[in-house]
Order: structure tokens, then sequence, then C-alpha cells
């Protein structure tokens, strides 16, 4: 068989709307966002992995979006995608002014006040802060989250404490599918912080031998990564609720110092093979973020030397290698994942929809309690 005949990637899955319509509503929406063009930035790297960036000159947050994916036509919707996604946090809505936590219903808020903090044991806990009007996802009735935890309009400054991210920031065909892609994430950033946080020996133990890994997108892509002077490295670990998460590990020649020398990616799905093809393709994007070298949140520690040599610093400890096989599917539903979370003692679920009603979907999903890649998961409530 040759490179011409293997599958990029895992099939496509289904969608409420197909690629081709919705490329063109995406753009549409897009363009009405501030995005001035689309650029193809995969023939930077000699991987190969189609990686494509739109460009939105006055974005609050970042002005330089990109997507990825096996097919040019859904790395440009990716692309397009997280230009829409941060247009619509910047411009979230405040529907409660200077109020401090203790004043909201206490069904209506966290159950912690540092929740939605970067760190729990830093920054202010009940001042007065400006909320954003939310939904909780099993019951309907009305949430509040704190205003600057949605909003990525970065020239607001006020309540620095407050963690300023992406995570659980999502887009869909559909508001379904949004939910669904923005609750896997809060899930993942939650399982991925743990496993960063976790010993040299921890992570060992969930190393893949990428022998065991039977797709032949990922020969293709792991023979594309050697032929580049680079090699992948496959991790797994799981969420709080069993989801399987697969963590990539793309490292290259120091070229340009030990800084630029490892790039991670990590993706959660109940489909094994979906989230390690989401873990590569991330792995693979970010490393065609440095070589573009136009991204406007390549921070300069990026640039200094790792010590220990990398990201993994000594998982060289003689632990076996795990088959991918033993890796279970795990059903990622929302409803499901909302089922278990509770039975775990987390059991609201935020959801923020910031487009309008006629647009493309965009939401904010939160779970109160777990962590993030700063934020430690408290105990449950």
């Amino acid at each position: 068989m040759s490179a011409r005949d293997v599958d990029p990637g895992p099939p496509a899955e289904p969608r409420a709307l197909a690629p081709e319509p919705f490329f063109d509503k995406i753009a549409a929406e897009g363009c009405e966002a501030g995005v001035t063009r689309l650029a193809d930035l995969t023939g930077l790297d000699r991987i190969g992995f189609p990686v494509w960036q739109a460009v939105r000159p006055f974005g609050r947050a970042q002005s330089v979006h990109q997507g990825k994916h096996a097919s040019n036509l859904l790395a440009r919707i990716g692309a397009l995608g997280e230009a829409l996604e941060s247009h619509r946090a910047e411009n979230a809505v405040v529907n409660i002014r200077a109020t401090p936590w203790r004043d909201l219903p206490a069904s209506a808020r966290c159950p912690d006040p540092h929740d939605c903090n970067a760190d729990r044991g830093v920054g202010e806990a009940c001042g007065a802060l400006d909320w954003c009007a939310a939904r909780e996802f099993n019951t309907g009735d009305e949430f509040f989250l704190p205003h600057l935890f949605v909003s990525l309009d970065f020239t607001l400054t006020d309540g620095h404490w407050l963690e300023r991210s992406s995570a659980g920031l999502a887009l869909g065909t559909c508001e379904s599918e949004a939910i669904a892609t923005g609750l896997r994430e809060v899930l993942e950033r939650d399982a991925v912080g743990a496993w960063e946080r976790s010993s040299p020996a921890a992570k060992a133990h969930g190393r893949i031998d990428v022998a065991s890994i039977p797709f032949d997108w990922f020969r293709h892509w792991k023979e594309r990564a050697t032929s580049a002077e680079a090699t992948l490295r496959v991790f797994a670990t799981e969420t709080i609720d069993g989801i399987p998460v697969c963590i990539v590990c793309l490292s290259g020649p120091a070229a340009y110092g030990e800084g630029q020398r490892d790039f991670m990616g990590s993706c959660a799905h109940g489909d094994p093979e979906r989230a390690l093809f989401g873990a590569m393709a991330e792995a693979i994007q970010s490393r065609l973020t440095v070589i573009a070298g136009s991204r406007d949140d390549v921070m300069p520690r990026l640039y200094r030397s790792t010590p220990g040599g990398g990201l993994l610093g000594a998982v060289e400890l003689g632990v076996p290698l795990s088959s991918f096989e033993k890796i279970e599917p795990r059903c990622s539903e929302p409803r499901r994942v909302a089922d278990r979370l509770a039975s775990l003692g987390y059991d609201r679920i935020a959801v923020a929809r910031l487009a309008p009603e006629d647009a493309i979907p965009v939401v904010k999903v939160f779970v109160p309690g777990l962590g993030s890649l700063h934020r430690e998961r408290r105990a449950p409530s």
C-alpha cells in the first residue's frame, strides 16, 4: 500500500451539517468577526500535516488562530472556528455588575468562590465582580460565571486572579455538538493538568508502545515525523470519569535551542483512536506554531532551555510500555458524562451560550470543582 492509499486520519465524525456547507457559513461569520485572510502553513514543516491559520488583526485575545485536521477543508474550518470562538468570547455580555459571589443565589453560582481562579490559593474570593449569565446543564436553571472568566478580552485587566483561558470554549454545527466538545475539553484539561503535575514514574506507567498502535494513518504520520528528524511518543491517561485521554509528545533536533525541541498535544474522546488523532494533530500544530513564527501568544519562556532535557524529564525508568489496545472506550455523550460526574460529587455543569440564536453556536462550558492546566481539582462537594 502506497502513502497515497493511506487515509490521513480516522473517519470523520458525523455532524449535523456537512463540511462543505458549514465552511460557507463559518467563512461568512468569520468575515463579520474580523477575519481578513486564511493562510496555509502546511508546507512550512516537512511533516506535511494540514495546518491553516485565520488572521484577525483586531483580536483582543490574539490575532492569529490555527486549525488542523487530516484535510485542508477541515483544517480551514478549524482555523475559522477558533477565530469565531475567540471573537464571541471577547464580546461576552455582562449580565450582572459589581456583585460579590456571596450575594448570588447559592443555586446559581459555583459552590466555592475559588473555583474560577487560576490558582485556588491565590486571589480574592469575595470581591465584587461582573457576571455572565449561563444555564445549568442538568436542570436548565440560571447560573452565573465571572465575566472575566468567560471573556477573552485581554484589554480588561481587573480580576486578574481569575483564570483567563479558552478552556471549555467550543463551537459546533449545532449546540449539542458545541457542548459535547467543550465538556470533553474541560475534562481533558483537568486530566492533563493532573498528569503534568505527576511524577516522571507516574507518566512512565502510561507510556504506549507505538508499535502496538494499529492504524495505518498513525504509521503514515509517524514515518513523516521520522523523515523530518522528529520522534512521536504517546502516553495515555483518562479523565476523572474514565474517558480516554491521549498525550502525544513530538520531539526533534534542538536546532534552535532546547526550548523549541519538544511539543505536546492532548485530546479526550470516548473513542481512543480519535483521542490519539486529536493529540497527534495538536502536537504537530504546536510545532508549526513555532516554525511559522506568526502567533502572537508565543511567550518568551518557550525560547529558554528546558532543564533536564525536554517536557517529560526522566521518564525512561525501565517501566514496560503499554499496549494501545488496553485503552478502553468510554461513552462521552454529555448526558452520560453529567451522570458520572454527579456520582463523583461534581453535579453542576455551567453552559454559557456566547452566540446569537441565529448564529453558529459557541459555548463556554465549565464544571465547578475540576482543575485545569494550572488549577488543582478540589474535593467533591
